[in-house]
This record gives C-alpha cells, structure tokens and sequence, in this order.
C-alpha cells in the first residue's frame, strides 16, 4: 500500500535544550554583573556624604538608592526568566528524545508498509504512530505556553528608561514573528526560513498579527527575499482562516501582495500599499531605490487611449535594484497571460519603458484576441549589467536565481486560477536578452507546462539544461512540435556577442536560432503582414529603438565581424547596443511584434518557419574565419602524406615482384638439377642391374655379385646425395645473399624515402606551428584581456 506521510513537523524544530540552559544562566550572570556594579557604584556614592555640602544634599546623595533597588529587583526578575527557560528546556529535552525515537519507528513502518495490503492491518500501524506524534506536539505546545505564561509575568521595573516593547510586557510571540521575518527577508535566505515564517504566522491569530506588524513596521514592506515552491504558498493562504486572511492583508500587504494564491485584484492593491510606503518616507530609501518606486508608480499609469488598468502583480522593494512586475489587464478575469521577461541592464529605474513595450505587445494582440488578453512586463529578478561596465552577462548565476523565482510565479499563475473550480488561461513566455537564459531555467522547473515560448534577440541557453526544444516544459504546437519560437534579427549584433562571450563565463551558451536547438525560427526582417501591410526589419539589439543610426556600426565581411565580436566582449564595439528608432523588437509595425502577437494568440499558423536565423550562419562563419589557417594548413600536410605513402607503395611492388623473379628463377634451376640427379642415378641403377644380368654361367644372380651391385649403388648414390647438397647449399646460399642484397637495398631506399617524409612532416608541422603560434600570438592577449575583464566586471545575484 502507499505511505501516506505522518506529520511530525510541530517538533521538527523545537528548540535545542543545552543552548537554552546556557542562555538562561547567561541572562542571570549577566543581570547579576550588572546589579552588583550598581551595588559598587551606590557604595561609592554614599561616600559623597563626607565631602558634599549643599541646599540639595539629601537628594543628591539619595540619588542612587533607587537605581540600585531596580538592579536589585532586575536580578529577581532574571532568576524567574532563568527558572522558566530552564524548565522549558528540560521538557524540551524530553521532547528531543521521544520526537528522535518517533522518527526510527516511523521509518522501520515505512520500510514494512510497503508489504502490507490489508487497509485494516496498516491502519493499526499508523494509529499509535499519529497518536505519539500528536501528543508529542501537545506537549510541545503546553510546555510553551507555560514558558510564556511565565515570562510575562515579569513586569517592567521601572520606567524611567524607554523599553523596546511598547505594551510595557514581554511580547514572545511577536519576538519570534520578527526573528523568523528577519531571517526570511535577508538576501542570502532560504526556502526553508522562508517555511518557517510562513506557518509561524499561520499559528498567530489576528489580533497577535496586527501586533506584530505595530511593534515590527518592517515586516510590513519587507518579504521574503526567496520563494517557497508555488503549490505550499497556495496551501498555506487557503489553510488561513478568513480572519487571519483580512489580518495579513491590512497590516502585512508585503506578504498578502507576494503569495501565490491571492487573489491578482487584492495583490495589486497591497503592492500599491507597499509602493506609497516606501515613497512616503516611513523608511529609508536610497536615490536608486527612490527612483525606481517613482518610475514603477508612473509606469501603473494608463495611456489615455487604452482602457486597460495596469496593476503590480509583484514587488520586492527592499534590494538595492528593486523588482516588480506590472499587468496589463486582469488577470483574475484572462483569456490568456503572456509573461515577458527583459534582458540585459533592465531595472526598475526604467519599468515605464518596459510597460511601454508590454503595452505594444497588448495592443498586436488585439488584432486575434478578444480584449481580454493580459500582458505582464516582468523584471523579476537581478539583471546582469552591460558592457563595458559589467561582464555578468557572461555568467549564469542571475539567471539561474531569475529562473528559480520566474517558474515559481508561472506554476502560481495556474494553481490560483484554478482555485473553487477556475479556469486556467492561455499561458506564454516571452524573453529578451538574458532573460532568455533565466527563462530557460524556470521552463525546466515548472510543474505544469506552458501554452507557448518566444524568444527574441537570445544571450543563449544553458546546454546543460537545454539542449533542445525538447527540454523545456512547453506545450505542443499545433504542427506537432513544441511550441518554442525564436527570433534573431541580422541588424542584432549583440546577442550573438553575448552567446560567443559566454565562452569567458561559467557555461558556453548555445543559440536558440540554431538549427540544432529545434525550435520553430522566424525572422525579423523586413515582411509584410497577412493583409500585405508593410512590416520593418529590427535594426539592433533593444526592444524599442531611440537612436537616430549615425554612428551604428556593423561588421561588413567576415573578418570584421571576428574582430567585432572581440571588440563587444570588451565593451568596445562603438554604437552596437543602440537601435534605430522604430525598428526595435517590440516596435509597431515590426515583423518581429507581429509574430511575438500571433504566437502568444495561437496564431503560429500564419506564420513562415525557418530551421536556423541568418545571424547563426554569421556566427558559423565568424568561426571558419578564425579556424582557417590552421585548417588550411592540415589540408596541404595530408596532401604531402597522401602522395609520399602513394610513392613508396608504388616501390615496395616494383622491388618485390623483382626480388620474385629472381627467387622464381633460382627455384626453377634447383628443380631442374634435382630432377637431372634423380634421372641421373636411375641410370645408373639400370646399368648397373643389366651388367648384373650380363653375366654368364648364372654368376649373376650370387648373392656376392648382388651384394657388390648394392655396395656400388649405395657408393654411387652416396656420392650424388654428397654433391647435391653441396649443389643446392650453393644455391641457397646465393639466393640469401640476394635477399639480403634485396632487403638492404629495400631498406636504404625505405630510409631514404622515410626520411624524406619526416623532413616533410617536420617542415609541415613547422609551418603549422608558426601558423598557430601567430594565431596564438594575435588572439592569446584577447582571450586573457577577456577572461580578465570577465572576472572583474561582475557582482554577485541578488533576488
């Protein structure tokens, strides 16, 4: 059967028991210093009786008496303190142990469970375990409460001096409140600091969060600085009560205006709430943060000529570059929410330009959308600054931090519109720059897939998150490929800088245009609309041009563009980061906004797709220029290789089809004096048989005459055998030494012919080494130039 988790979190977490003890003795020796200085410094005093003389005497010399019976009194009060913490740490202690005990035997029924199929027999296991796990937070909870009870039973012992609780008692539960705050809103925070703030303010009631938020007006305006997963923001909002709801939203908007499951309707309001906070001067703000609170506040404006009210979904005021994200249109009521990210050197302090171009966004997609359509201009996250101030664009680090909180907001997105039977809109992602690389992150984070992506003027992707289209969490194209659109202007020189200095960073970036990546390509040059209208190419890196292009300067062949790329990695490529008023990305009347609009509005079919942007066959190309000499030079050694190899194969069969003929012929004479010799002694034999039988009188057929024949014709034999071994030794020996003749002069001619090729190799390899070394030479003080300026030029991510 399935486990289904025990809930023991309420003693998770409890207090450690040796750091209680030791601060409660701390407390009682620190206070007892402090009273017996006081004891010391009224001793003193009292010695002024000898020696002071004046109307006011006895006033005077009194004067310490009173401070000396409040240390006095303070000591009582730190020995109640002391006894309190330490009967707290004991049951602590108590609870420690049975909570470790606890966790065992869960984990050995975990292991066993897996056994069981019997609903009854594995409901008898649990129910011990839920009982323990429910008593030991009771325990938890009563021994807290009898803690508190105790301490503030200690009263103020005096008032002549300011005390930092305003009610005058000990106020634990907005002390804690404000500890688990503090540690939630630092820059460096946790998911898990930011849990457990949550459901400590999930315990408090209205009245102890009205509290908190009096005594602590800083949590009022400063949240959590990292995200918990989107489904557990979700949960703790509808797990509230509606009292502890109102609570939150009116006297902590940060967090009612920053949770997933808010309504979008009442999270603009807080935000807002927040925004006139900061600007009201209940806190302090630098001129940076001042005016990016006022270009946000501007940027809520409406044109006069659009009906659509502009609300701020998000806001985290409290870093030094502040962030927010701005919807045009409702969201609580959308037929579809387009997210679009800025890029590079984007920040708050210019939101109204980032709105502008969301509105131009909102505006394309009237042309299929039926008015309800909302577009968010999101600037969520720390942008890299842009050369040559900063080379952060050449790292990951901030998208990666971008990614994490943009894939949290598109999953709340669709858990808080699905909430008591909502609908979920048409959901799509577009992305500028490097927020092409945030985005990239946050699409292979998300629970829940999205409808749509575009990517427009890319800083490249991670390959090791993406290497494909594949990879990110998006929704299938009618055509039945993943809906992930890219862009890449020609006239845009600075993206595909970005990705090729993305080599002197921590990851070398890949092109989303490139035909490899697989995702659907279209162009942003000049086109016309589907009524034949006019559209223009984009002209330049930016999502809305301003310059006049005067002093634009654009690579013309090949080797300028390699030098280019060089001269943009260190910030020296004069007029590349402007673009021509009205040809930017997102300009009216570009073919790149019309196709941002039919994608995001399901219009995609209308649209020409191509497999690569013209700008990556650029980017090939700049390589091939770069590689060239040394490729050129490979080709001409393996030309030598190939024709010498030829030359001596050619050699090796003339000599060894001569040396054949030679061995062939020695071997046919051998033949020939063998068969000779064997002819040779048959003659004789049958001489010698003949003579035998020549013989008269029957002599002949003796056994002496036979026996004489034999001894003849083994001498005779013997002697042949003698002289054809000697023969054929002859032979032999002649035909080694020519195959030793043969063999040395294959081997002199080899040597000579090798030696020739080592020379040849050697003048080859010597000519690609100089060829390298003036590559080398040429762009060694470029790349360590780069990596230099790379590792100085950045600052560290912040939320």
């Amino acid at each position: 059967m399935k486990w289904e988790p025990i809930d023991i979190s309420a003693t998770a977490n409890v207090p450690d028991e040796d750091t209680l003890t030791t601060q409660a003795s701390a407390i009682k020796t620190k206070t007892q210093s402090f009273s017996n200085h006081f004891t010391d410094l009224h001793t003193t005093w009292n010695g002024l009786s000898g020696i002071y003389h004046a109307p006011a005497q006895q006033q005077v010399l009194t004067a310490m008496n009173t401070p000396k019976t409040a240390a006095e009194d303070l000591v009582d009060s730190a020995t109640s303190i002391k006894n309190a913490l330490d009967d707290f740490a004991t049951a602590v202690g108590d609870i420690q142990t049975k909570h470790t005990a606890l966790v065992g035997d869960i984990d050995d029924a975990k292991a066993r469970f897996k056994d069981i199929y019997d609903a009854q027999v594995a409901q008898l296991i649990r129910a011990p375990l839920i009982r323990r796990a429910s008593a030991l937070a009771t325990d938890y909870t009563t021994a807290r409460k009898t803690c508190v009870t105790a301490l503030q039973k200690v009263k103020r012992v005096t008032t002549d001096v300011t005390s930092h609780y305003a009610a005058g008692v000990l106020d634990l539960v907005s002390n804690d409140a404000e500890r688990l705050q503090k540690a939630a809103s630092r820059q460096d925070s946790t998911p898990a600091q930011v849990r457990a703030y949550y459901a400590y303010l999930a315990k408090m009631s209205p009245e102890e969060i009205a509290t908190f938020a009096q005594e602590y007006p800083e949590a009022m305006a400063y949240g959590p600085r990292t995200s918990m997963p989107a489904r557990e923001q979700v949960d703790f909002w509808k797990g509230l009560t509606g009292a502890q709801q109102t609570a939150i939203i009116a006297s902590l908007p940060i967090i009612a205006g920053n949770t997933e499951g808010v309504s979008y309707t009442q999270r603009a309001k807080s935000n807002k709430k927040v925004l006139r906070m900061m600007l009201g001067g209940k806190f302090p703000v630098t001129k940076a943060q001042e005016k990016a609170y006022k270009s946000i506040l501007e940027s809520l404006k409406a044109p006069t000529t659009h009906d659509q009210k502009r609300h701020l979904i998000s806001f985290d005021p409290s870093t030094d570059k502040p962030l927010a994200a701005v919807a045009i249109g409702n969201i609580d009521d959308a037929s579809s929410v387009t997210f679009n990210a800025s890029g590079i050197t984007s920040k708050t302090q210019g939101m109204t330009g980032e709105v502008d171009n969301a509105q131009a966004l909102w505006d394309q997609q009237g042309m299929y959308a039926d008015g309800r359509q909302v577009v968010v201009a999101w600037i969520g996250y720390d942008s890299p600054g842009g050369f040559p101030a900063s080379t952060e664009v050449n790292y990951t680090d901030k998208a990666r931090v971008g990614g994490h909180e943009l894939a949290t907001q598109l999953d709340g997105l669709h858990l808080t519109l699905v909430q008591d039977g909502g609908t979920v809109p048409r959901i799509n992602v577009g992305a500028h720059s490097y927020g092409t690389t945030m985005a990239a992150y946050a699409l292979t984070q998300t629970e829940f897939k999205v409808d749509s992506v575009y990517f427009y003027g890319s800083a490249g992707l991670d390959p090791n998150v993406a290497d494909s289209a594949d990879d990110l969490h998006v929704k299938d194209a009618p055509n039945g490929r993943p809906a992930v659109y890219a862009t890449q202007a020609k006239g845009d020189l600075v993206a595909p800088g970005g990705i090729l200095s993305s080599a002197f960073g921590d990851v070398a970036r890949i092109s989303p245009t490139d035909d490899a990546f697989g995702a659907q390509v279209l162009y942003s040059e000049s086109s016309v609309d589907g009524s034949g209208n006019p559209l223009k190419a984009t002209t330049g890196h930016s999502g809305h041009g301003t310059y006049d292009g005067s002093h634009l300067s654009t690579p013309h062949n090949q080797v300028e563009a390699v030098k280019f790329l060089f001269d943009y990695a260190k910030g020296e490529a004069i007029g590349a980061y402007d673009t021509e008023t009205g040809h930017g990305y997102l300009d009216a009347n570009t073919t790149s906004l019309y196709n941002f609009a039919a994608v995001t509005t399901d219009q995609a079919q209308i649209l020409d797709i191509h497999d690569q942007a013209i700008s990556d066959t650029y980017i090939e190309r700049a390589k091939n220029v770069y590689m060239a000499p040394t490729v050129a030079v490979d080709a001409s050694q393996l030309v030598v290789n190939t024709t010498v190899d030829s030359h001596q194969s050619v050699f090796d069969r003339l000599q060894d089809s001569a040396v054949g003929a030679v061995n062939s012929g020695i071997d046919k004479g051998q033949s020939l004096v063998d068969a000779a010799g064997d002819t040779g002694k048959s003659l004789a034999s049958g001489a010698a048989d003949g003579a035998r039988k020549a013989i008269p009188f029957g002599w002949g057929d003796s056994d002496v005459v036979k026996s004489l024949q034999d001894g003849s014709g083994k001498v005779l034999g013997g002697a042949y055998d003698l002289t054809h071994d000697a023969f054929n030794a002859s032979v032999d020996d002649a035909q080694d030494r020519g195959r030793l003749l043969s063999d040395a002069a294959k081997w002199t001619r080899n040597t000579t012919i090798d030696g020739f090729q080592l020379v040849g190799n050697g003048s080859v390899d010597s000519a690609q080494r100089g060829v390298g070394v003036a590559v080398d030479s040429a762009l060694a003080p470029e790349e360590v130039a780069l990596r230099h300026w790379s590792d100085t030029h950045r600052d560290e991510p912040t939320r």
